[in-house]
């Protein structure tokens, strides 16, 4: 078998970005976390407010990110059955730039929510990440949020 530089015996090639980082893709400090989640209830309505976040300033080096996403809620289930809405964003904003409807919950339900998108940055700059939730009705008592962001390109 013939191994042209940079690439394994299996075939895949690491692939350079240009900027002087070295050959690999996924190169070290590339992943990040909002921390340990906390079991603290938040009343979460019909606006986003924020469930979790990484470190100001933390993620940077990419223009394009794989979140993955979770949250949960506490015993206590909707006041009224209605629609669950996640969002991330770079900033803290009340309109998240990637918000979807997640799910359904119930007064007798207490769901979780999870899930992964690919975001992009006009820059490499430093950001900050944000996991937003909102309902479309009545108020979900929100727990356990987490972002696990990883820099791609």
């Amino acid at each position: 078998m013939l191994n042209a530089p940079n690439t394994s015996v299996a075939g895949s090639v690491l692939v350079s970005r240009g900027d002087g980082q070295g050959t690999a893709l996924w190169r070290p400090t590339g992943v990040w976390w909002s921390g340990t989640p906390s079991n603290t209830s938040v009343g979460i309505g019909t606006a986003y407010q924020t469930l979790a976040a990484t470190v100001a300033g933390a993620v940077g080096g990419f223009t394009t990110y794989k979140v993955d996403w979770s949250f949960a809620s506490t015993s206590t289930g909707m006041s009224v059955a209605g629609q669950i809405f996640a969002g991330i964003d770079v900033i803290s904003t009340s309109t998240p730039a990637y918000a979807y409807q997640v799910g359904y919950a119930t007064a007798s339900s207490t769901p979780a929510f999870s899930g992964s998108l690919i975001i992009t940055t006009a820059t490499t700059a430093p950001v900050q990440v944000y996991l937003f939730c909102k309902t479309g009705s009545g108020i979900y008592s929100a727990a356990f949020g987490n972002l696990v962001v990883t820099g791609i390109s």
